[in-house]
């Protein structure tokens, strides 16, 4: 999700500030704290314009070492140092736009223009947490171009989207407990609210799909964000878990019949006439093509036998296998089938201790299913 950095916050709240609180060394040491305008030089770094009577040009030309609070979460700190006459020119029309009640001060020898040289920076995030930053982090980081304009614009969308916050959380922010939200910040990255669920109130970002350059394309991305709100299940009525658990429940039966299906299908358990097409031997109903899997399983058996009779000593093979296909056991042949299907076996085919062979073709396919399964 995309979120302003620390660096970004910080250099946002010395662009868009309009007063900074100045401290100095003073004589004995301690701090000297007062209130002045500022404006952000292009770079990160505030300036002021003071009086050459206060106590900050006097303290600051015996002592350049300074700070500056500036809000509530940002703290500069450098040294201060003048402006030239040129930077001072390109200046004056940010200052007088932000400050017009000083344009005589400005104008005046009587004020002097002052930098406050950055040389760290503590960003203080809302739960008091403390994050240092380097000069090259604040003068790197972009100002939120939206910022300057968000006191006019937060009441507006906020009243413009009080039908459609709650959806747009739910459906967006992916909070579908919550019971109701309430717009406290716009940024270039998206909207902040605050949400109120059944484990209490916190807040939550809804992102905007890509960073904002420019104020103007504010309104598109929040009309953007309502549309896609209105579109979700939460605005439809729908309750996403209850929604989760039959749409698998669904895919579980479907799933699971269509699984039980071919593997009665594979398995040649399907016992009805509507599955007989009458090709082949026919047992209870079910067709040979449909036992395929189990003839082939046998048809390899059956090969690799003939393989091992094959490579099997003479007098093996003679003792398994007679003229007229033994059937071997390890107490001896249980009983032989003649090689000839039409010739009728008679009392001298059965040996002592076994039982003649017959099957039939019905017989036959059925202990083949049997061993199979």
């Amino acid at each position: 999700m995309l979120e302003p950095t620390w660096a970004e916050l910080a250099r946002t709240a010395v662009w868009t500030s309009l007063l900074g609180a100045l401290a100095t060394v003073d004589v004995d040491g301690r701090p000297a704290v007062g209130t002045v305008p500022i404006i952000d030089d292009g770079s990160g770094s505030p300036v002021t314009v003071l009086s050459n009577l206060s106590t900050h040009i006097i303290r600051g030309r015996q002592d350049q070492r300074a700070g500056m609070a500036i809000g509530d979460q940002v703290l500069v700190q450098g040294d201060l140092q003048p402006v030239p006459g040129l930077q001072q020119i390109e200046l004056q029309h940010r200052f007088l736009e932000r400050h017009p009640h000083l344009a005589e001060q400005v104008e005046s020898l009587d004020f002097s223009w002052l930098r406050l040289e950055v040389e760290r920076v503590r960003w203080t995030t809302e739960d008091r947490a403390e994050h240092w930053l380097r000069p090259e982090d604040l003068s790197g980081a972009e100002p939120d171009p939206v910022a300057p304009d968000l006191e006019a614009l937060l009441p507006a969308i906020a009243e413009r989207l009080e039908d459609d916050l709650l959806l747009m959380v739910k459906g967006l922010a992916g909070r579908w407990l919550a019971s109701d939200a309430e717009l406290i910040h716009i940024d270039r990255y998206g909207l902040v609210a605050t949400i109120t669920e059944p484990s209490g109130v916190t807040k939550g970002r809804i992102p905007f799909p890509v960073r904002l350059d420019d104020a103007a394309e504010i309104h598109a991305a929040v009309g953007a964000l309502a549309a896609a709100g209105r579109s979700t299940p939460a605005a439809r009525g729908e309750n996403k878990v209850e929604t989760l658990i039959s749409s698998t429940a669904r895919s579980i039966e479907t799933d699971g019949n269509s699984l039980l299906a071919a593997m009665t299908a594979d398995a040649g358990l399907l016992d009805s006439e509507e599955c007989d097409s009458g090709s082949g031997p026919d047992v209870d109903g079910v067709d040979v093509p449909r036992h395929r899997d189990s003839y082939s399983l046998f048809d390899s058996l059956e090969r690799a036998g003939r393989e091992a009779r094959a490579l099997s000593p003479e007098e093996e093979s003679d003792r398994f296998i007679g003229p007229k296909y033994e059937v071997g056991d390890v107490d001896g042949i249980v009983g032989r089938r003649q090689s000839d299907a039409t010739e009728t076996p008679t009392s001298e085919d059965i040996e002592s201790g076994g039982e003649l062979v017959e099957t039939s073709i019905g017989e036959s396919e059925s202990l083949t299913h049997g061993d199979s399964a």
